[in-house]
């Protein structure tokens, strides 16, 4: 990290951990040593941790109500923000840069023609079908609703998790790129499935 800080203008490395309500108060003490070799070193270490509700949580309120453990939960939770789900308008642009992404990269192939060519060649697009989706995953209950505030008064916003999504569309790309579309689209069946599969109410 002392390399990589010293090789750009602003002596500092930003660190990303992932599932990090996975991780133990031995962990983000070692973290905390670390940051104070590189702090007396003039190199700021920026860490941004990610974690699951409401598991994150708990691990922090339980570093923080055990001792010197606190002071970790402290500087590595000091500012929290929850990320809320994809609305409808979101899931269509991912859906939309699933369609547009290059893979394999330099082949000029995107995603969608990769894994549906003959459905592909007749049009069939997955931002074509963010309904269907969003349709399927709210027969299975998965649409949350918020009570928003911003300047404009309260609003009611609806939500899907992102992981629910990641788990939906590679089912559809390994269970279903085998079958035939000649007519350029999905039947409802394989956007359910793929919804139930998400929701682990599918027997795969």
């Amino acid at each position: 990290m002392e390399v990589l800080a010293s090789m750009t203008l602003w002596k500092m490395v930003v660190l990303l951990l992932d599932e990090a309500q996975a991780f133990l108060p031995e962990d983000f003490g070692f973290l905390k040593d670390i940051q104070n070799e590189l702090e007396k070193k003039g190199i700021s270490l920026t860490v941004v941790t990610c974690g699951e509700e409401p598991l994150m949580k708990n691990m922090l309120t339980t570093m923080i109500e055990k001792g010197p453990a606190g002071a970790c939960a402290d500087r590595f939770g000091l500012h929290r923000v929850r990320l809320r789900g994809y609305g409808k308008d979101s899931l269509r642009e991912v859906l939309r840069a699933v369609d547009s992404k290059i893979w394999p990269p330099g082949s000029g192939c995107t995603w969608t023609r990769y894994f549906f060519p003959k459905a592909f060649s007749n049009g069939f697009r997955f931002e074509n079908h963010v309904d269907d989706l969003w349709a399927a995953f709210t027969e299975f209950g998965q649409i949350r609703k918020k009570e928003i505030e911003d300047e404009n008064g309260h609003r009611e916003e609806e939500c899907l998790l992102s992981r629910r999504i990641f788990e939906a569309l590679p089912y559809l790309a390994v269970r279903v790129a085998d079958d035939d579309f000649d007519h350029g689209y999905l039947k409802k069946r394989f956007w359910t499935a793929a919804a139930a599969h998400a929701v682990g109410k599918l027997d795969d």
